[in-house]
């Protein structure tokens, strides 16, 4: 027997994989995407948790997970079969010949 069928056999290493990185965006991506249009609007909705809080990268740098916005895009209504529009329901009035 040789030595190295004495010695104990170690497991192989398994390569080591990167780890997942979620792409960020910041404001001027969100309106790019046409998702909000300024400031004020944007921390309104946060603060009344309507909009994701994001992450604060910096003392004055936020940034949101791709994930965290396509989910909440999702979960925004899409049918307006449902809403009513103030003032009753009123009909365009019909061209007249």
């Amino acid at each position: 027997m040789t030595v190295e069928q004495l010695a104990p056999q170690r497991p192989k290493k398994q390569p080591r994989t990167a780890p997942q990185l979620t792409a960020r965006v910041r404001f001027k991506d969100l309106v790019a995407a046409n998702l909000v249009h300024n400031w004020p609007t944007l921390r309104r909705l946060i603060r009344e948790q309507q909009f994701p809080a994001g992450k604060m990268i910096g003392p004055n740098m936020r940034s949101w997970s791709v994930v965290e916005i396509e989910a909440w895009v999702a979960s925004r209504p899409t049918d307006n079969s449902n809403i009513r529009i103030l003032g009753g329901s009123k009909q365009p009035k019909k061209a007249t010949d």
